[in-house]
């Protein structure tokens, strides 16, 4: 899973820019089939997990609305796409708000929906708050086994917070790590300039704990 804007050697066909690029392997490596998805404008493929009934659920990010998206809500989206076992499109949703978004993982929650890791700079759409003005907070959505958001949560500073992965913990708490900037509102303990933060939260996404 990862993007490309090629149009020759193993990938068949493109919308525009860079887009989506799913690459099915047999066990040796040999390339069984590939897939690329998206629309006229820029799509970043970052995180793969397998489907709930079966194939596989593609996340990053688009700023088209054009070809295999169908709603859009301004600069670039996160965009999730399910595709059953040979790559036919399932079903997609694009999340956000007016300004950027894109996600970076996702990961199927042991009460058989998703967790969606995101990081955000809207405050509308889709985001209920966001911490600071022009700056990233972690985002956290949990999505039913069709897309819907069941619930949605950030975290972060008036600074700015990535977040890169998202595990499951035993208990069914969830863990999300990546980076600050900032040392307010959820964060604190900041060494300088550049911190991993990781926090950690129930399955409602209540903040348990927070490290930097």
């Amino acid at each position: 899973m990862g993007y490309s804007n090629s149009t020759d050697g193993d990938i068949e066909i493109t919308h525009g820019l860079n887009e989506f690029l799913v690459v099915k392997s047999d066990v040796a490596g040999n390339l069984e089939w590939s897939k690329n998805f998206g629309g006229s404008n820029g799509d970043y493929g970052y995180g793969v997990c397998n489907g709930l009934n079966g194939g596989y659920v593609l996340v990053g990010k688009t700023n088209s609305i054009d070809g295999d998206i169908n709603f859009y809500h301004g600069d670039y989206d996160c965009w999730v796409i399910k595709i059953d076992s040979v790559g036919n499109i399932e079903w997609e949703h694009t999340y956000g708000g007016s300004y950027t978004e894109g996600a970076s993982d996702i990961i199927q929650t042991s009460d058989g929906n998703y967790l969606l890791g995101a990081s955000v700079w809207s405050s509308d759409g889709d985001i209920s708050a966001l911490h600071g003005i022009d700056a990233g907070d972690f985002w956290l959505v949990k999505l039913s086994p069709d897309g819907d958001i069941l619930w949605e949560k950030t975290f972060g500073s008036t600074e700015t917070e990535q977040l890169n992965s998202i595990i499951e913990t035993r208990n069914g708490d969830f863990v999300a790590a990546g980076y600050t900037t900032g040392n307010d509102g959820d964060v604190s303990g900041f060494h300088g300039w550049l911190d991993y933060w990781v926090i950690r939260v129930d399955n409602e996404g209540n903040l348990i704990w927070q490290k930097a």
